[in-house]
């Protein structure tokens, strides 16, 4: 196959988005902008049912990155699994409206997954996710042709020894790896030390909070040339104060890009995903971090966790 510049493995859900208000929340028993696991998708809608949605569209954190990519105008492929079912179709049908090849599995057991997206008055963004096909992709049937190959801890936790496999043979192959830590409690599922220190150590491209760091690498960030991993680059998101990007001999402070705050789901996907479009046009680091910021402001002022069509992105 043609070498892609940027393949993201996501769990494939849907997003299902509800401006709610923190007595909603309560009343789901949900903790404000954490992430929950949640069983049957006919009680979800229940609870929900006298709540007008706001938007429904294809995600999942890696997806968000590649969508955005490959408006910017990257060539991206996305791995992933769904459904036999009409959120499965659509799921498809957007990969086609972006160009984004579709690398996803289908699944005959279960069906699509689905990401109820709870944003309260402030914009935090709380989720409650019913997996269903989405972390059933094999790896085994993977491509790995890319000059990066992008993913979150979310798609890695329970399937640590096989992702370890696929980057370890995407690396051989000559692709780059970047990971989003995804969130703190993630990081603490994922095996023990010794299984995300190997992780880490495969992943050129770092994109983590101070938390998420913190949580997989068991020290707080102080300084790159302190950081225990094999990682090139660090981006180190700071959320209202901006971000570093951090390499050997390079600490860059980088501002954020102020906007109107509508909703903060999927920010960090934006700046992913600028900061990577950037890093493949061979552009400075400074510029990269500029690239995401600039993404992330975008994303964080609409409702949708990734750029629309034909999108211009100033920076």
């Amino acid at each position: 196959m043609t070498q892609l510049d940027l393949l993201v493995v996501s769990n494939a859900i849907t997003d299902k988005v509800y401006h709610v208000s923190a007595a909603v929340l309560q009343g789901l028993d949900l903790r404000r902008g954490a992430e929950h696991r949640a069983a049957l998708r006919s009680q979800i809608e229940e609870k929900l049912k006298d709540i007008p949605k706001a938007y429904e569209s294809p995600a999942g954190s890696p997806a968000n990155v590649g969508f955005s990519a490959a408006v910017l105008g990257a060539r991206v492929g996305l791995i992933g699994s769904l459904g036999g079912d009409h959120l499965g179709t659509k799921y498809r049908e957007m990969l086609g409206r972006y160009a984004v090849a579709d690398h996803t599995q289908l699944s005959t057991t279960y069906p699509s997954g689905v990401c109820y997206t709870l944003i309260t008055e402030d914009g935090e963004r709380t989720f409650l996710n019913l997996m269903n096909a989405a972390p059933h992709f094999d790896l085994d049937q993977a491509p790995i042709s890319a000059k990066i190959i992008h993913t979150s801890c979310y798609e890695i936790v329970d399937k640590e020894k096989e992702f370890i496999g696929y980057l370890q043979r995407a690396k051989k192959a000559g692709a780059k790896i970047s990971l989003d830590l995804a969130d703190p409690h993630t990081c603490h599922k994922i095996g023990n030390g010794q299984t995300m220190r190997a992780i880490l150590d495969l992943t050129d491209i770092l994109f983590a909070s101070p938390e998420e760091y913190a949580a997989a690498v068991g020290k707080e960030f102080d300084s790159f040339s302190e950081h225990p991993c094999n990682n090139q680059v660090v981006c180190l998101k700071l959320g209202k104060r901006g971000s570093r990007v951090l390499a050997e001999g390079i600490d860059l402070p980088i501002p954020i890009v102020s906007t109107t705050v509508i909703n903060t789901n999927g920010a960090g996907d934006g700046y992913a995903a600028g900061f990577l479009f950037a890093y493949l046009q061979n552009t400075d680091l400074a510029m990269c971090g500029m690239y995401g910021s600039s993404v992330a402001s975008q994303i964080v002022g609409q409702v949708a966790a990734s750029l629309p069509l034909n999108q211009e992105v100033r920076i």
